[in-house]
């Protein structure tokens, strides 16, 4: 369901993990984005050089089995705002 929501950006999409990326790029971005998303009551945290490659830092989204539709939702409503 996140991934049919928030195709663009998605880096490991279509897989059976539950973890997705959200390719941000610029580090200052990406902390500011999860400075954000954490206001809005999302815990998402943000991957950056050396985890990633410099100037690829990204979104790190973990889903479980207590989220329910809405909460998906909910959050890639936030992260499509918030871009």
């Amino acid at each position: 369901y996140f991934d049919s929501l928030l195709v663009k950006n998605n880096v490991n999409a279509n897989v059976s993990v539950p973890f997705r990326g959200i390719l941000i790029g610029d580090e200052l971005k990406a902390i500011e984005f999860t400075k954000k998303l954490k206001k809005r009551g999302f815990a998402v945290t943000a991957a950056m050089y050396p985890t990633v490659a410099k100037n690829q830092s990204l979104l790190r989204i973990a889903l479980s089995a207590i989220h329910n539709k809405q909460d998906i939702f909910s959050l890639c409503q936030t992260i499509k705002e918030i871009f």
